[in-house]
């Protein structure tokens, strides 16, 4: 299992990477629509290459999508085929407060299209991990550790790679495995407990 899960991560891992690296050198023209985009809240001339995280660029502006509709959408995906990707929702308010730097919030608060399958990938499998915990009597021993094992993966890579969705799957992870070892402990407390009871 462990393989198969390790095969998985690399074939994400190196995925996102080929994207990243392929959206390097792409470039898209200017059309009226992203100039207004880079002009959001002082846009590039306020922030320079921050502007994304203070506005105008995250797919939930609302007022963004009432004025321009899906052609803000199409921008948006074109702005996520670059590097420095799309901020998140709510990287743009942790900017604006200064509660993070415009740095961190463009490394560690924005997506590009390869970071953002390695998330989906991840938030999958752990949604996956969650659903066999939820509905199983208990987890074997060999499952626990598995899951433990994809969480260390996914924190380690999510670190690595400064992103943030895959590194919450390796916490939730680790805490369904940890969840896990408590509860079967706790069954073999109450069950020799029982046990000595009969004697």
């Amino acid at each position: 299992m462990t393989k198969i899960y390790l095969n998985k991560a690399n074939i994400a891992i190196s995925l996102s990477n080929h994207i990243t690296s392929f959206t390097k050198v792409i470039k898209f023209k200017a059309n009226a629509i992203s100039k207004v985009m880079d002009l959001a809240n002082g846009g590039v001339k306020a922030h320079g290459g921050f502007h994304r995280v203070f506005g105008g660029h995250s797919i939930v502006d609302i007022e963004m999508w009432k004025t321009h509709g899906l052609d803000f959408g199409v921008e948006v995906l074109k702005d996520s085929l670059t590097s420095n990707g799309t901020p998140m929702p709510g990287t743009e308010t942790l900017a604006k407060a200064k509660l993070i730097s415009p740095s961190n919030a463009t490394s560690w608060g924005s997506l590009n299209i390869g970071e953002a399958i390695t998330g989906i990938v991840a938030i999958v499998d752990t949604f996956s991990n969650t659903v066999k915990f939820v509905r199983a009597d208990s987890l074997d021993d060999q499952e626990t550790i598995g899951i433990a094992i994809k969480g260390a993966l996914k924190t380690g890579v999510g670190v690595s790679t400064s992103n943030i969705p895959v590194i919450v799957c390796g916490i939730a992870d680790l805490s369904i495995s940890l969840a896990s070892t408590i509860k079967n402990n706790i069954d073999i407390e109450l069950h020799s407990f029982s046990a000595s009871d009969l004697i």
